[in-house]
């Protein structure tokens, strides 16, 4: 149960709406409560089915068939309006838990409660079958277990048996039922029967005993498959309802018995005042309690922040996500209060980004997110990021998110980025599922970027997926591309985005179709050579770089000429990084001599020249470094000044240093110490050391104090030991520290001639070591900003920095001095609502006060991210809350 958003209706015919209950693939399902006060699952269709005659007839037809229903087992239609411009449904409201969640938190039911609810269910379906229909779709999520008995719900497909096309409701995109409880005949699309819900119903009572589904696979096709060809183990299914079961689960229709008979072969069924187990009568209760606190009988406001607990329940792949003791005690476990918080969020995009974000710092648990209805808005993103993050761990949960994705709307004209997600998970599905990877594929082909640079690159990228599982599909979809490909031409306006679209198709098209990747790589190497140039030949060099880039892993001389055909010598720099680094993961033979015409492309004649003796005058001087850095003849007119061209030698021989330094560090250890410019090789000598951090720490560190060495003698430059410690902060801490504190330790007339931003820069390195200087440098730095008309007012990144360094300050002051932390917390929302991007706004670090506040007290920490009104402030807060809180729960079971 979720609260309302902004834009969701308030009324729906005379119900007046409260909340919503789920969402599937044909609509919402929202609570209401009509005139009399009687409470009612309220049905509304998708709004892009509202304007298709044939779903609205479907709906219409679904309506006069729910109509005829009644009993005692099923949720009756009490009102419908299908004529409505947004067309609805409302039945009787049932409190319970599905049977689904019921498996998923507390596992397989006993004996006696599977043998009540097999009466329940034939009882249901005699009077589903009573109305000559057949329910068609019953499973696990359909059917809730109620205080007094189960329920069956949702006749979405249902169909009249005397209709003269019963079972062949199908259309181009529809899958009618759900694989893993589809008779045999509905599985190969047959026409069914009442016969057809008897077997659903035996494939239901396995999941009640087992908590597994009886006809599992690895994708729906091998599902269906299972249905049709294979027997089920009933092993783990008790003697008393094993028969049952056996006799509903027979492949042939005539087989089976009718739900008299299964009524007869059951018994008689004891009342009970309380039919299930405990642990499922709570989950009842939760329900309950949730439901009078949302019509406000406790006192409580109705739509107060982060007040809705989620009755959808989270899970694992083990079945359950709460400990025994969580269990028994009804006590919230850590992850289901993250989820709540999160689901809290009123802004869609905010709400699935902060989903998300908890998944990927708790992979473990993010099948979890798969359980229950997901937020329509942002579902496709959340699926997609979700069955990446599980194909490893869980892959049976990763394909279960991509029958989800498929089986959701697709925006017609998705941004690039979105098709490239999609065809990278696509490519990994390929290994565990070629079936789930094609139908990902072209579940997009034709949903594709509107503009024809992005078109052309989704193809590519589509056609890479499919290279390993359909090579005849990845045929296809490159010589798609190809095509929208040789209608490009790069001019002014589009210098840069089709080079970097070509790059793209050529680097897909060398998996899809090689020949075509080299017919691509003549037609992108005349078009950029024909590119309408300057002086300094910066377009063409960049458009050969894509190139050369996008050719490297399956051409290496072809790379290497192009480079040397870019008269833009710093670009030279960024695309033999480029290459040394693709050839270290596959060319390493190659790589001595890559990183020596690396050497000799950067530095032929520059070298030699910036070093002469300075007796040659600034003009003779002047010349040659632009002829060394601009290509010979570049005239003066508007010329960089000669430092800056040499600042872009040393950026760029960085470049070759850095790509080198994984592979052959004495090499780049010596390109290091030939740079003169002292803050350059400070630099260089940080990034190599980030590049084998993770791979060779000792090396890493070593070159971190190499760096600190090299920069005490800039001591007017403190901003250099800034990077340093942010640098060391992992592999060398004792050095980040070090740093931390010598920075600390500079007075005010050391720092008089700093700007704002490099002020914050300094307060965020000194933060944790102390806070007090922080906060007295961000003082600074803003009085700076109030005080002088002449300063340029702060923009949002300072802003961040500044919230930033805030937050390090007040987690240090939360137990030793808790007024000044919260003085700091006020403070630090000011300085996060000056930020006006979203997106920055979200991407506040947390971390620090999250855990200090946890640790403190997790109540406390929950009750500050309901003090944040901003919906990218609570996000990104949330994610931190949620992890702090995970980590503490996992370090206290361990201890």
């Amino acid at each position: 149960m979720r609260p309302l958003k902004g834009s969701d209706p308030r009324e729906i015919g005379s119900y007046r709406i409260l909340a919503e209950l789920g969402s599937g693939g044909m609509g919402r399902v929202l609570l209401g409560a009509g005139p009399d006060g009687r409470l009612a699952a309220v049905k509304v269709v998708h709004a892009q089915f509202m304007d298709d005659p044939g779903f609205r007839a479907r709906f219409r037809r679904e309506v006069e068939a729910s109509r005829k229903v009644s009993g005692a087992y099923t949720a009756a239609v009490i009102d419908a309006d299908s004529d409505a411009p947004s067309p609805w449904l409302a039945s009787s409201f049932v409190q319970g838990p599905s049977l689904f969640e019921v498996v998923e938190t507390v596992g397989g039911l006993p004996e006696d409660a599977v043998l009540r609810l097999a009466a329940g269910l034939a009882t249901s379906l005699i009077a589903i079958h009573r109305a000559r229909l057949v329910h068609r779709d019953l499973k696990p999520s359909n059917v809730l277990l109620a205080d007094d008995g189960p329920r069956v719900i949702d006749f979405g497909i249902a169909r009249a048996t005397d209709s003269p096309d019963t079972g062949r409701l199908t259309r181009t995109g529809w899958l009618v039922g759900s694989p893993g409880f589809m008779s045999p005949e509905q599985a190969q699309g047959l026409p069914v029967s009442a016969a057809s819900d008897v077997f659903s119903l035996g494939a239901v009572l396995v999941v009640a005993c087992t908590g597994r589904d009886p006809f599992a696979g690895s994708a729906a096709l091998q599902i269906m498959y299972n249905v049709v060809h294979t027997e089920p183990d009933l092993c783990a299914i008790p003697q008393a309802i094993r028969p049952v079961i056996e006799a509903c689960l027979a492949k042939t229709p005539t087989a089976r018995p009718t739900p008299a008979d299964l009524l007869r072969a059951i018994g008689t069924v004891d009342p009970s005042t309380r039919p299930w187990p405990e642990a499922v009568h709570r989950l009842i209760s939760r329900q309950r309690a949730e439901l009078t606190q949302l019509l406000g009988e406790t006192g409580e406001p109705l739509h107060q922040s982060g007040s809705f607990v989620p009755t959808t329940l989270v899970a694992t792949d083990k079945g359950h996500d709460r400990t025994a003791s969580d269990a028994d005690s009804g006590q919230e476990s850590p992850f289901d209060r993250a989820i709540r918080i999160a689901r809290s969020i009123d802004d869609p995009e905010q709400r699935t980004g902060a989903l998300l974000r908890i998944a990927q710092a708790v992979p473990d648990r993010a099948a979890a997110l798969l359980i229950g209805d997901m937020d329509r808005d942002g579902q496709e993103g959340l699926l997609v990021a979700l069955a990446g993050l599980l194909m490893d761990k869980a892959p049976q949960r990763a394909l279960q998110a991509i029958d989800r994705l498929l089986q959701i709307p697709l925006d017609a004209e998705p941004e690039l980025e979105e098709i490239m997600m999609l065809a990278h998970l696509a490519a990994r599905v390929g290994q565990a599922s070629p079936v789930h990877a094609v139908a990902l594929i072209t579940h997009r082909e034709h949903h594709l970027p509107p503009r024809a640079p992005d078109r052309a690159a989704a193809l590519a990228a589509l056609a890479k997926a499919a290279a390993t599982v359909d090579p005849e599909l990845a045929r296809q979809l490159i010589s798609g591309a190809e095509e929208i490909a040789r209608t490009l031409h790069p001019d002014r306006g589009t210098a840069s985005e089709v080079p970097r679209a070509m790059g793209i198709i050529i680097k897909a098209a060398w998996a899809a179709d090689p020949q075509c990747a080299t017919r691509l790589a003549d037609l992108a190497e005349r078009s950029a050579l024909n590119i309408t140039e300057d002086g300094y030949g910066k377009a063409r060099a960049w458009a050969l770089l894509h190139i050369a880039t996008a050719v490297a892993e399956a051409d290496l001389h072809r790379a290497k000429r192009l480079i040397a055909m870019m008269s833009y010598r710093p670009v030279r720099g960024k695309a033999w990084g480029y290459i040394i680094r693709e050839a270290v993961a596959t060319h390493r033979a190659d790589v001595p001599d890559l990183l020596d015409a690396a050497e000799a492309s950067v530095l032929t004649r520059a070298e030699t020249r910036v070093h002469e003796s300075a007796d040659t005058g600034r003009g003779t001087l002047w010349q040659r470094l632009r002829d060394a850095f601009n290509g010979p003849g570049a005239t003066a007119e508007g010329d960089v000044d000669v430092d800056a061209g040499a600042w872009d030698y040393w950026d760029y021989l960085a470049d070759v240093a850095v790509a080198a330094a994984p592979f052959d560090p004495s090499h780049a250890e010596s390109l290091a110490r030939r740079m003169t410019e002292g803050d350059k090789r400070v630099k260089t000598l940080i990034e190599m050391a980030k590049a084998v951090s993770e791979a060779r720490p000792a090396l890493a560190r070593q070159w971190f104090y190499d760096a600190h060495q090299a920069a005490l003698g800039l001591s007017a430059d403190p901003i250099l030991m800034v990077s340093l410690a942010a640098a060391a902060t992992t592999t060398a801490p004792k050095l980040a520290k070090q740093v931390a504190e010598r920075i600390a330790g500079l007075d005010d007339t050391a720092v008089a001639g700093l700007s704002q931003s490099e002020l914050v820069q300094l307060a965020s390195c000194v933060a944790a070591v102390d806070p007090d200087r922080a906060v007295r440098l961000i003082d600074l730095a803003e009085a700076r900003e109030r005080h002088s008309s002449s300063v340029a007012r702060l923009d949002d990144i300072v802003w961040r920095a500044i919230a930033n360094a805030l937050i390090v300050s007040a987690a240090a002051w939360v137990r030793s001095d808790p007024k000044r932390s919260e003085l700091m917390l006020h403070r630090v929302q000011q300085a996060a609502l000056s930020i006006e991007s979203a997106a920055l706004k979200t991407w506040i670090e947390w971390s620090p006060l999250a855990a200090a506040l946890v640790a403190q007290a997790p109540d406390r920490a929950e009750e500050f991210v309901s003090t944040l009104t901003d919906d990218a402030l609570r996000a990104g807060a949330v994610v931190a809350v949620a992890v702090a809180t995970l980590k503490a729960d996992t370090a206290a079971a361990h201890t």
